[in-house]
Protein backbone atom coordinates (compact mmCIF):
# COMPACT_ATOMS: atom_id res chain seq x y z
CA UNK A 1 0.00 0.00 0.00
CA UNK A 2 1.42 3.32 -1.04
CA UNK A 3 1.97 5.71 1.86
CA UNK A 4 1.89 8.59 -0.57
CA UNK A 5 -1.48 7.92 -2.12
CA UNK A 6 -3.42 6.29 0.69
CA UNK A 7 -1.83 6.80 4.05
CA UNK A 8 -0.73 10.21 5.27
CA UNK A 9 0.32 10.80 8.89
CA UNK A 10 -1.57 7.67 9.96
CA UNK A 11 -4.75 8.76 8.19
CA UNK A 12 -6.44 7.49 5.08
CA UNK A 13 -7.32 10.19 2.61
CA UNK A 14 -10.02 8.29 0.75
CA UNK A 15 -11.66 7.54 4.09
CA UNK A 16 -11.50 11.22 5.06
CA UNK A 17 -13.12 12.18 1.75
CA UNK A 18 -15.82 9.55 2.20
CA UNK A 19 -16.48 10.91 5.69
CA UNK A 20 -16.92 14.39 4.21
CA UNK A 21 -19.37 13.15 1.58
CA UNK A 22 -21.34 11.21 4.20
CA UNK A 23 -21.47 14.24 6.51
CA UNK A 24 -22.81 16.39 3.65
CA UNK A 25 -25.44 13.75 2.89
CA UNK A 26 -26.55 13.74 6.55
CA UNK A 27 -26.82 17.55 6.48
CA UNK A 28 -29.00 17.52 3.39
CA UNK A 29 -31.14 14.75 4.85
CA UNK A 30 -31.85 16.91 7.90
CA UNK A 31 -32.28 20.13 5.92
CA UNK A 32 -34.97 18.48 3.77
CA UNK A 33 -36.55 16.61 6.67
CA UNK A 34 -40.32 16.28 6.18
CA UNK A 35 -40.16 18.52 3.13
CA UNK A 36 -41.10 17.59 -0.46
CA UNK A 37 -37.47 18.19 -1.49
CA UNK A 38 -36.51 14.99 0.36
CA UNK A 39 -38.08 13.07 -2.52
CA UNK A 40 -35.18 14.22 -4.72
CA UNK A 41 -33.12 11.55 -2.98
CA UNK A 42 -31.89 13.39 0.10
CA UNK A 43 -33.70 10.90 2.36
CA UNK A 44 -30.92 8.41 1.54
CA UNK A 45 -28.71 10.49 3.85
CA UNK A 46 -30.35 8.89 6.88
CA UNK A 47 -28.35 5.72 6.15
CA UNK A 48 -24.98 7.49 6.16
CA UNK A 49 -24.61 6.97 9.91
CA UNK A 50 -23.79 3.39 8.95
CA UNK A 51 -20.78 4.72 7.01
CA UNK A 52 -19.57 6.53 10.13
CA UNK A 53 -19.88 3.34 12.18
CA UNK A 54 -18.05 1.32 9.52
CA UNK A 55 -15.26 3.88 9.64
CA UNK A 56 -15.12 3.75 13.42
CA UNK A 57 -14.68 -0.02 13.37
CA UNK A 58 -11.85 0.36 10.87
CA UNK A 59 -10.11 3.31 12.57
CA UNK A 60 -10.44 2.13 16.18
CA UNK A 61 -8.85 -1.23 15.47
CA UNK A 62 -6.17 0.57 13.47
CA UNK A 63 -5.52 2.80 16.51
CA UNK A 64 -5.43 -0.07 19.01
CA UNK A 65 -3.00 -1.85 16.73
CA UNK A 66 -0.51 0.97 17.34
CA UNK A 67 -0.64 1.77 21.05
CA UNK A 68 1.20 0.27 24.02
CA UNK A 69 -0.96 1.46 26.91
CA UNK A 70 -4.72 1.34 27.32
CA UNK A 71 -4.63 4.72 29.04
CA UNK A 72 -3.30 6.21 25.81
CA UNK A 73 -6.33 4.97 23.92
CA UNK A 74 -8.74 6.38 26.52
CA UNK A 75 -7.00 9.75 26.61
CA UNK A 76 -6.81 10.09 22.84
CA UNK A 77 -10.48 9.21 22.44
CA UNK A 78 -11.41 11.73 25.15
CA UNK A 79 -9.33 14.45 23.51
CA UNK A 80 -10.75 13.63 20.10
CA UNK A 81 -14.40 13.67 21.15
CA UNK A 82 -15.24 15.63 24.26
CA UNK A 83 -13.75 19.16 24.01
CA UNK A 84 -15.24 19.80 20.56
CA UNK A 85 -18.50 18.17 21.60
CA UNK A 86 -18.76 20.36 24.70
CA UNK A 87 -18.13 23.52 22.69
CA UNK A 88 -20.75 22.54 20.11
CA UNK A 89 -23.12 21.68 22.94
CA UNK A 90 -22.61 25.13 24.41
CA UNK A 91 -23.44 26.71 21.06
CA UNK A 92 -26.53 24.59 20.46
CA UNK A 93 -27.61 24.76 24.09
CA UNK A 94 -27.43 28.56 24.10
CA UNK A 95 -29.64 28.75 21.01
CA UNK A 96 -32.04 26.14 22.35
CA UNK A 97 -32.33 27.99 25.65
CA UNK A 98 -32.82 31.33 23.92
CA UNK A 99 -35.49 30.17 21.50
CA UNK A 100 -37.39 27.73 23.71
CA UNK A 101 -36.39 27.02 27.31
CA UNK A 102 -35.88 30.62 28.45
CA UNK A 103 -39.66 30.94 28.25
CA UNK A 104 -40.11 28.17 30.82
CA UNK A 105 -40.94 29.18 34.42
CA UNK A 106 -38.20 26.83 35.64
CA UNK A 107 -34.71 26.48 34.17
CA UNK A 108 -33.95 23.28 36.07
CA UNK A 109 -35.21 20.82 33.39
CA UNK A 110 -33.05 22.45 30.74
CA UNK A 111 -29.87 22.45 32.83
CA UNK A 112 -30.49 18.87 33.97
CA UNK A 113 -30.78 17.87 30.33
CA UNK A 114 -27.68 19.88 29.45
CA UNK A 115 -25.55 18.30 32.19
CA UNK A 116 -26.70 14.80 31.25
CA UNK A 117 -25.82 15.44 27.60
CA UNK A 118 -22.30 16.46 28.61
CA UNK A 119 -21.60 12.82 29.48
CA UNK A 120 -22.84 11.55 26.08
CA UNK A 121 -24.78 8.98 28.14
CA UNK A 122 -27.88 11.14 28.53
CA UNK A 123 -30.29 8.27 27.85
CA UNK A 124 -28.90 6.48 30.91
CA UNK A 125 -30.10 9.46 32.95
CA UNK A 126 -33.52 9.44 31.31
CA UNK A 127 -32.78 12.65 29.38
CA UNK A 128 -33.37 13.45 25.72
CA UNK A 129 -30.62 14.39 23.28
CA UNK A 130 -29.94 18.11 23.23
CA UNK A 131 -29.63 17.90 19.45
CA UNK A 132 -30.58 15.20 16.98
CA UNK A 133 -27.13 13.86 16.03
CA UNK A 134 -26.09 13.29 19.65
CA UNK A 135 -27.75 9.87 19.76
CA UNK A 136 -24.79 8.36 17.91
CA UNK A 137 -22.23 9.36 20.54
CA UNK A 138 -23.23 6.74 23.10
CA UNK A 139 -23.15 4.11 20.35
CA UNK A 140 -19.57 5.08 19.52
CA UNK A 141 -18.51 5.08 23.18
CA UNK A 142 -19.99 1.66 23.83
CA UNK A 143 -18.07 0.25 20.89
CA UNK A 144 -14.89 1.85 22.27
CA UNK A 145 -15.61 0.21 25.63
CA UNK A 146 -15.92 -3.23 24.01
CA UNK A 147 -12.65 -2.74 22.13
CA UNK A 148 -10.86 -1.41 25.21
CA UNK A 149 -12.00 -4.40 27.25
CA UNK A 150 -10.71 -6.81 24.61
CA UNK A 151 -7.43 -4.90 24.49
CA UNK A 152 -7.04 -5.08 28.27
CA UNK A 153 -7.80 -8.81 28.21
CA UNK A 154 -5.34 -9.29 25.33
CA UNK A 155 -8.13 -10.71 23.21
CA UNK A 156 -7.98 -8.45 20.17
CA UNK A 157 -6.38 -11.31 18.28
CA UNK A 158 -9.60 -13.25 18.85
CA UNK A 159 -11.87 -10.38 17.89
CA UNK A 160 -13.33 -12.11 14.86
CA UNK A 161 -14.55 -15.04 16.96
CA UNK A 162 -15.72 -12.89 19.89
CA UNK A 163 -17.40 -10.48 17.49
CA UNK A 164 -19.19 -13.40 15.86
CA UNK A 165 -20.62 -14.30 19.27
CA UNK A 166 -21.88 -10.74 19.72
CA UNK A 167 -23.22 -10.86 16.16
CA UNK A 168 -25.22 -13.99 16.96
CA UNK A 169 -26.69 -12.31 20.04
CA UNK A 170 -27.58 -9.25 17.92
CA UNK A 171 -29.38 -11.48 15.43
CA UNK A 172 -31.41 -13.09 18.23
CA UNK A 173 -32.09 -9.64 19.62
CA UNK A 174 -33.38 -8.58 16.20
CA UNK A 175 -35.30 -11.75 15.34
CA UNK A 176 -36.96 -12.58 18.64
CA UNK A 177 -40.29 -10.90 19.20
CA UNK A 178 -39.03 -9.05 22.27
CA UNK A 179 -41.40 -6.19 21.64
CA UNK A 180 -44.42 -8.36 22.44
CA UNK A 181 -43.10 -10.88 24.97
CA UNK A 182 -40.38 -8.96 26.82
CA UNK A 183 -41.13 -5.29 26.16
CA UNK A 184 -39.44 -4.00 29.32
CA UNK A 185 -36.22 -5.91 28.61
CA UNK A 186 -36.22 -4.86 24.97
CA UNK A 187 -36.81 -1.27 25.99
CA UNK A 188 -33.99 -1.41 28.53
CA UNK A 189 -31.49 -2.84 26.04
CA UNK A 190 -32.52 -0.44 23.28
CA UNK A 191 -32.21 2.57 25.58
CA UNK A 192 -29.09 1.65 27.51
CA UNK A 193 -27.15 -0.44 24.98
CA UNK A 194 -27.91 0.94 21.50
CA UNK A 195 -24.62 -0.59 20.32
CA UNK A 196 -26.63 -3.80 19.86
CA UNK A 197 -28.52 -2.15 17.01
CA UNK A 198 -25.34 -1.20 15.18
CA UNK A 199 -22.61 -3.63 16.21
CA UNK A 200 -22.64 -5.47 12.84
CA UNK A 201 -21.37 -2.42 10.92
CA UNK A 202 -18.65 -1.70 13.51
CA UNK A 203 -17.68 -5.37 13.26
CA UNK A 204 -17.57 -5.08 9.47
CA UNK A 205 -15.25 -2.07 9.76
CA UNK A 206 -12.81 -4.15 11.82
CA UNK A 207 -13.05 -7.00 9.33
CA UNK A 208 -12.24 -4.64 6.47
CA UNK A 209 -9.21 -3.39 8.38
CA UNK A 210 -8.01 -6.94 9.07
CA UNK A 211 -8.67 -7.85 5.46
CA UNK A 212 -6.57 -4.91 4.27
CA UNK A 213 -3.80 -5.87 6.68
CA UNK A 214 -3.82 -9.66 6.40
CA UNK A 215 -5.92 -10.48 3.35
CA UNK A 216 -9.49 -11.68 2.85
CA UNK A 217 -9.74 -15.36 3.67
CA UNK A 218 -12.95 -17.24 2.87
CA UNK A 219 -13.79 -17.15 6.57
CA UNK A 220 -13.40 -13.37 6.71
CA UNK A 221 -15.59 -12.90 3.65
CA UNK A 222 -18.27 -15.09 5.24
CA UNK A 223 -18.07 -13.03 8.43
CA UNK A 224 -18.55 -9.85 6.38
CA UNK A 225 -21.61 -11.38 4.75
CA UNK A 226 -22.89 -12.36 8.20
CA UNK A 227 -22.44 -8.82 9.49
CA UNK A 228 -24.31 -7.49 6.46
CA UNK A 229 -27.17 -9.93 7.01
CA UNK A 230 -27.50 -9.23 10.74
CA UNK A 231 -27.53 -5.47 10.15
CA UNK A 232 -30.44 -6.01 7.79
CA UNK A 233 -32.20 -8.08 10.45
CA UNK A 234 -31.82 -5.12 12.81
CA UNK A 235 -33.36 -2.68 10.34
CA UNK A 236 -36.60 -2.29 12.30
CA UNK A 237 -34.83 -1.95 15.65
CA UNK A 238 -31.74 0.12 15.03
CA UNK A 239 -31.03 3.71 14.13
CA UNK A 240 -33.42 5.98 12.28
CA UNK A 241 -33.41 4.50 8.78
CA UNK A 242 -36.62 2.49 9.10
CA UNK A 243 -38.57 5.71 9.74
CA UNK A 244 -37.61 7.23 6.39
CA UNK A 245 -36.77 4.53 3.85
CA UNK A 246 -38.02 1.08 2.93
CA UNK A 247 -36.22 -2.15 3.72
CA UNK A 248 -35.42 -2.62 0.04
CA UNK A 249 -33.75 0.77 -0.16
CA UNK A 250 -31.79 0.01 3.00
CA UNK A 251 -30.45 -3.14 1.35
CA UNK A 252 -29.28 -1.02 -1.60
CA UNK A 253 -27.63 1.53 0.71
CA UNK A 254 -25.81 -1.10 2.77
CA UNK A 255 -24.68 -2.90 -0.38
CA UNK A 256 -23.24 0.40 -1.62
CA UNK A 257 -21.39 1.07 1.64
CA UNK A 258 -19.89 -2.41 1.85
CA UNK A 259 -18.92 -2.06 -1.81
CA UNK A 260 -17.24 1.30 -1.17
CA UNK A 261 -15.25 -0.16 1.70
CA UNK A 262 -14.21 -3.08 -0.48
CA UNK A 263 -12.96 -0.58 -3.05
CA UNK A 264 -11.20 1.39 -0.32
CA UNK A 265 -9.19 -1.52 1.07
CA UNK A 266 -8.30 -2.52 -2.50
CA UNK A 267 -7.06 1.04 -3.18
CA UNK A 268 -9.84 1.60 -5.67
CA UNK A 269 -11.38 4.60 -3.94
CA UNK A 270 -8.46 7.00 -4.09
CA UNK A 271 -10.15 9.01 -6.85
CA UNK A 272 -12.57 10.58 -4.34
CA UNK A 273 -9.71 12.10 -2.31
CA UNK A 274 -10.34 15.53 -3.81
CA UNK A 275 -9.82 18.80 -1.95
CA UNK A 276 -13.51 19.73 -1.44
CA UNK A 277 -14.30 16.31 0.03
CA UNK A 278 -11.12 16.24 2.11
CA UNK A 279 -12.02 19.67 3.48
CA UNK A 280 -15.49 18.47 4.45
CA UNK A 281 -13.95 15.38 6.01
CA UNK A 282 -11.60 17.54 8.06
CA UNK A 283 -14.45 19.59 9.54
CA UNK A 284 -17.00 16.76 9.57
CA UNK A 285 -17.11 16.27 13.35
CA UNK A 286 -18.12 19.82 14.35
CA UNK A 287 -20.26 20.10 11.22
CA UNK A 288 -22.13 16.95 12.20
CA UNK A 289 -22.61 18.16 15.79
CA UNK A 290 -23.98 21.64 15.06
CA UNK A 291 -25.95 21.32 11.85
CA UNK A 292 -29.38 20.00 12.79
CA UNK A 293 -30.86 22.39 15.34
CA UNK A 294 -28.92 25.42 14.09
CA UNK A 295 -29.67 24.70 10.45
CA UNK A 296 -33.11 23.12 10.41
CA UNK A 297 -34.80 24.95 13.28
CA UNK A 298 -33.00 28.31 13.36
CA UNK A 299 -31.30 29.46 10.16
CA UNK A 300 -33.55 28.05 7.43
CA UNK A 301 -36.76 29.31 9.12
CA UNK A 302 -35.18 32.73 9.72
CA UNK A 303 -34.11 33.11 6.08
CA UNK A 304 -37.47 31.94 4.76
CA UNK A 305 -39.80 33.77 7.18
CA UNK A 306 -37.89 36.95 7.94
CA UNK A 307 -36.02 37.53 4.69
CA UNK A 308 -38.40 35.72 2.31
CA UNK A 309 -35.70 33.49 0.79
CA UNK A 310 -36.84 30.60 -1.34
CA UNK A 311 -36.24 27.21 0.25
CA UNK A 312 -33.16 26.45 -1.86
CA UNK A 313 -31.67 29.90 -1.26
CA UNK A 314 -32.21 29.48 2.48
CA UNK A 315 -30.78 25.97 2.38
CA UNK A 316 -27.68 27.01 0.42
CA UNK A 317 -27.02 30.01 2.64
CA UNK A 318 -27.48 27.87 5.75
CA UNK A 319 -25.09 25.26 4.39
CA UNK A 320 -22.40 27.90 3.82
CA UNK A 321 -22.89 29.25 7.35
CA UNK A 322 -22.74 25.78 8.92
CA UNK A 323 -19.57 24.91 6.98
CA UNK A 324 -17.97 28.22 7.98
CA UNK A 325 -18.80 27.78 11.67
CA UNK A 326 -17.60 24.17 11.56
CA UNK A 327 -14.33 25.30 9.99
CA UNK A 328 -13.83 27.93 12.69
CA UNK A 329 -14.55 25.39 15.42
CA UNK A 330 -12.13 22.97 13.81
CA UNK A 331 -9.41 25.58 13.45
CA UNK A 332 -9.74 27.42 16.77
CA UNK A 333 -11.17 24.74 19.08
CA UNK A 334 -10.69 21.21 17.78
CA UNK A 335 -7.11 21.45 16.54
CA UNK A 336 -5.50 23.64 19.25
CA UNK A 337 -7.36 21.90 22.08
CA UNK A 338 -6.35 18.54 20.69
CA UNK A 339 -2.70 19.57 20.49
CA UNK A 340 -2.71 21.12 23.95
CA UNK A 341 -4.46 18.25 25.72
CA UNK A 342 -2.57 15.68 23.68
CA UNK A 343 0.70 17.18 24.85
CA UNK A 344 -0.29 17.23 28.51
CA UNK A 345 0.06 13.49 29.02
CA UNK A 346 2.95 11.37 27.78
CA UNK A 347 2.76 7.60 27.60
CA UNK A 348 6.07 5.78 27.81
Amino acid sequence: MSDKTVHTAHRFEALDALRGIAALAVLMFHFTLRRPQAALGFYWGVTCVDIFFLMSGFVIFFSLDRIKYWQEFVWKRFVRLYPTYWFCMLLTGSLLFYFYDSKSPSYIPFFTRFLANMTMFQTWFGQKDLDGPYWTMIVELQFYAIMLLLYRLKQLKNFELIGLGILIFCSLYGLDNWHAHLPSLFGFLSTHFPILNHFPVFYAGVLFYLGMKEGFSNQRVLLLLASFTVQLILFDDGGRSHSYISFGKYIIAMSLYYGLFTLFVKQGLNFIAQKPFLFLGKISYPMYLIHQFLGLWVLIPIFMKWYHFSYWSACGTTLLIIVTIAFLIHKYIEVPTGKWLGGLVKFK
